[in-house]
Order: structure tokens, then C-alpha cells, then sequence
């Protein structure tokens, strides 16, 4: 039963379609179905019976009755609106075999009750006037897909954020105020504007050449509420570390925390300041910076001083620099600055810092060899030493780092040997003439007793003696090596 309405169903609907067509086609072509100007002419009389044509068969020359219909205009003002109607179809099942005419079927209108099928059929209602499409005007009217697409992005408005909310950072930053004058920051740096350490605060090495510097730069950021003009000059003290003494009696040189030197900073021009402040060492070594403490309680920073509404920029405040030099002799340690800046007022205010020299021990010497010249067995040959920086064959030593040091020494055995336990050369060395000697074997390493202090020269004594020579060896020449090295000594506690 279902495939019979199934069969009727899809016959139905090609049947509806069929007649669909050919009823709206007929709407906008009636002269082919005798509307409009091309059916003017109506024939009224039906068909005559045959035997009336017997009749008239003679009489050819009588017209023809016609009757004149109104114009195409007025036909279509007279001409009935088309309703929608309903068509009922009632069929059996042995009628269901057949074609059916006309026929649209959908799940919704089938309903079985004894064996029937009733298909209810909806024609739209059609208004005659406005349906004058032609073919042609059909395949004009056509619309591309991609036509349609355009048409529907040209009438939306695209919003590129289209999130309902958002949320972004905000900051600002504290602004710090300053009082007449204030030293906002210091610092020091070498030439190339930098140090010689990572660490917070500024760090140096010395040169480890004798007589030559280490020149260091002092800077102070000083500014003044009526401006940098008003600063009439910035001093600074530096002292030498308060833990360092000197051990050597033949200095003068003032050592635990005694003072250094006494700087006039020089004023910086204004682009400078902020070039070397700002961009150098704020890019490239911003914890050289010790910064000083504003009124507010907060340490001031490089946003109250940098940028266009920073003291610099607003011409509060001003760089003043001095360079001083570290002496390759100077002891290694903790330097202290006290900053001093007045107004023209007469207002003074003062800052601390501090630097580091760090420590190094380092030492040269005055010969490329030692000659010990001709040792006879069971002889003690000693090279002497002098005080004298010449380069001669009298061994000198010279401390040039920041450390006091101990000299360590280490040498061959010239190809000796040992006979048995012993070896068969023995030596001894120390530094200075009145130090007491210190003696080693070969390959050992030996510390000299006396201390070299900051900046010290000294003679050194080498000596070498030849227990027995090896009865296998007829050698009349011998070489070696001698090496020595350094170990850093603290500095005298300085007395409290």
C-alpha cells in the first residue's frame, strides 16, 4: 500500500508541475490561446449539423457573424481574476494503477482511511497584470550566486573588534619632589662610561702596571627648585678603605680611611647629561646609579629624572663631574665619597657613596733568566738580588698590584736525579736582603717569607746547591726552569 502512494505521490507532483507551467505561460502569452488583440475576432455559432450545411453550401457570398471584442485594454479590465481553488481528487485503489492528471502530494496531505487516498491540491492566486514576464525577461532578471554574496557583505558594516569588553594596563608614576638643593643621584664610571663588574654600584680594576692609572669619574645629579642655574657648585670627598694599613715604613701615603682627594665637580651641558645619564647608562649599566632619597620617602629613579617631564628636561636639575685617578699602588677596597652641593642662596646638602677598587695581585720582574754561572759538588751558589730596576743579572721583583703578596717559587732538577732517596740538588731563595732564606727541593713550591707591600721593589736571592752530580752523566751543561708565582697577603689591621 505504501509504494502505491509513493507511486501516486510522485506522479501527482510532475503532473501539478506540468500544469503550473502551462497555465502561467498562458497568462503571459494570450495571443496563442486566443486572448488579447491577436483574438479580436470570436466565433459565436457553434459547428453546424450536417444537415444544415446542405443549407448553406449553397450561399458562399453571405458573411460571415462575428462579434467585435473590446480592445486589449478593456479585455483585460473585463477579464476574471483567477482564485485560488481547491481541487479534490478521491480514487480507488484499482484506479491508482492509472496516470493520474494533475497532482501535488507532500507527507502532510496523505491520509488512509478504507483503502482511499485524499490529496488535497493548493493553486496560489495569480494577479493577471502583474504577470507579463516573458523568457526573456526571465533570463535578464537572472542573479549570480557570487552577485547575491557581494550584495549581502556591501550591506553589513564589518566591525573589526567586535569583543563587548577590553582591558588594557594603566599606569602612572609618582612624582617626587626636591628640595634646595638635592643630590638626586651619583655615581662613578670610568672614561668609556662604565666599570669593571656587574654588581650594584661601580666596581674598578687597577692597571697592574707599575705608575700607571686608573682614572675614575665622579658624578653627582644635583637639582634646585629654582632650577639648575641656581646650583653655585658640588664638591666631592673621597677616602681611602678604612681596613687597609700600609706595611711598608718607607710610605708617607695616609691609609685606614684617611682622605684621597678633594674634587670641584665641573657642570655637564644639558644634552650631555641626559645622553650619558639616560640613554648610556641606563641602557647599558643602569645599577652603576646610587640614588638618593626624596622628601616623599622614595628613592628618586630614572622616571623622575629621564623623559619629558623629568628634572632634566625641565632644566631642575644638572650632571657634575670631576675624574680623579687611582694609583696602581692604591689599596684594594672600599672607597667612601661624601658629595657636598650649595645654592646660590647658600644652601648646602650632602650625600654619601662609595666604590670599590678591586683586589688584584700582580708583580713584575727585571730579568728573563736566572745564571746561576759554574757550581762545583757539595758548592752553594747564590745569585744575588738588587734593589735597582735595570734588567743586569742581579734579580729585582716589583709589586704592582693593589694587594700586598708573598712570592711563591718552584723549580727542575737540571736532569739530576736523586741518588736513592735524596736529590741530588737542593735550593734556597728569599726577598730582600734581611729577610730570613727559605729552601725546597725540586718540583716543590715554595712561599718566601717576606711580604711585598703596595708599590714595594725588591731584590731577590737564588740559590742552588749541588749535593753530587750523577756518576753516569758526563754532561757539563745543565738546564732548567724556575717559576715564579703570587699569593694576595691581607693589609695590617688598622688600629681602631
Amino acid at each position: 500500500m505504501k509504494n502505491i502512494f509513493k507511486q501516486l505521490k510522485s506522479k501527482i507532483i510532475v503532473v501539478f508541475v506540468i500544469f503550473a507551467f502551462i497555465f502561467s505561460f498562458s497568462l503571459s502569452h494570450p495571443p496563442l490561446f486566443g486572448f488579447g488583440e491577436a483574438g479580436a475576432q470570436e466565433i459565436i455559432d457553434p459547428a453546424p449539423a450536417d444537415d444544415e450545411t446542405a443549407e448553406t453550401a449553397d450561399d458562399t457570398t453571405e458573411p460571415a457573424v462575428t462579434t467585435e471584442v473590446p480592445p486589449a485594454e478593456e479585455a483585460e479590465e473585463s477579464w476574471p481574476a483567477v482564485t485560488e481553488e481547491t481541487t479534490v481528487i478521491e480514487t480507488d485503489q484499482a484506479e491508482t494503477a492509472g496516470e493520474p492528471e494533475t497532482a501535488t502530494t507532500t507527507d502532510e496531505n496523505i491520509a488512509t482511511e478504507d483503502g482511499a487516498a485524499t490529496t488535497t491540491l493548493s493553486a496560489p492566486e495569480v494577479d493577471i497584470s502583474q504577470a507579463t514576464t516573458t523568457p526573456s525577461d526571465v533570463s535578464q532578471a537572472t542573479t549570480t550566486p557570487e552577485e547575491v554574496l557581494s550584495a549581502a557583505e556591501e550591506s553589513v558594516d564589518v566591525v573589526s573588534n567586535s569583543s563587548s569588553d577590553a582591558t588594557v594596563p594603566a599606569t602612572f608614576t609618582r612624582g617626587l619632589h626636591i628640595i634646595s638643593p638635592s643630590i638626586i643621584a651619583q655615581w662613578q664610571m670610568s672614561i668609556d662610561i662604565s666599570d669593571d663588574d656587574t654588581q650594584r654600584g661601580a666596581q674598578f680594576l687597577p692597571s697592574a702596571q707599575y705608575q700607571v692609572d686608573t682614572r675614575v669619574t665622579v658624578c653627582a645629579l644635583v637639582a634646585d627648585t629654582s632650577g639648575a642655574e641656581n646650583i653655585s657648585g658640588v664638591t666631592a670627598a673621597v677616602f681611602y678603605p678604612d681596613d687597609a694599613a700600609l706595611t711598608n715604613a718607607s710610605s708617607t701615603r695616609p691609609m685606614c680611611g684617611q682622605q684621597k682627594a678633594a674634587l670641584s665637580l665641573e657642570k655637564m651641558p644639558a644634552g650631555e647629561s641626559a645622553a650619558v645619564l639616560c640613554d648610556n647608562i641606563r641602557n647599558n649599566n643602569n645599577s652603576l646609579i646610587t640614588w638618593g632619597k626624596s622628601p616623599d620617602g622614595p628613592e628618586y629613579g630614572y622616571e623622575n629624572v629621564c623623559g619629558s617631564e623629568g628634572f632634566l628636561q625641565k632644566q631642575k636639575a644638572a650632571v657634575f663631574c670631576a675624574e680623579m685617578p687611582l694609583a696602581y699602588n692604591d689599596p684594594a677596597g672600599i672607597y667612601h665619597l661624601s658629595v657636598a652641593a650649595a645654592n646660590s642662596g647658600g644652601i648646602k646638602n650632602t650625600s654619601a657613596g662609595d666604590f670599590q677598587y678591586l683586589r688584584l695581585t700582580s708583580f713584575e720582574h727585571d730579568f728573563t733568566a736566572i745564571q746561576y754561572g759554574q757550581i762545583s759538588e757539595n758548592e752553594l751558589k747564590v745569585l744575588a738580588g738588587d734593589t735597582v730596576w735595570s734588567g743586569a743579572s742581579a734579580p729585582t721583583v716589583r709589586n704592582t698590584g693593589n694587594t700586598n703578596l708573598q712570592i711563591k717559587i718552584s723549580q727542575n732538577d737540571f736532569g739530576l736525579g736523586k741518588t736513592g732517596m735524596e736529590w741530588n740538588i737542593s735550593y734556597q731563595a728569599r726577598v730582600g736582603a734581611d729577610a730570613p732564606v727559605t729552601l725546597y727541593l725540586p718540583y716543590e713550591t715554595a712561599i718566601l717569607n717576606n711580604l711585598l707591600g703596595l708599590g714595594e721593589l725588591a731584590g731577590v736571592d737564588f740559590g742552588a746547591l749541588i749535593k753530587q752530580f750523577p756518576a753516569s752523566s758526563d754532561a757539563v751543561y745543565f738546564a732548567g726552569e724556575l717559576t715564579l708565582t703570587a699569593d694576595y697577603a691581607p693589609f695590617a689591621v688598622c688600629a681602631q
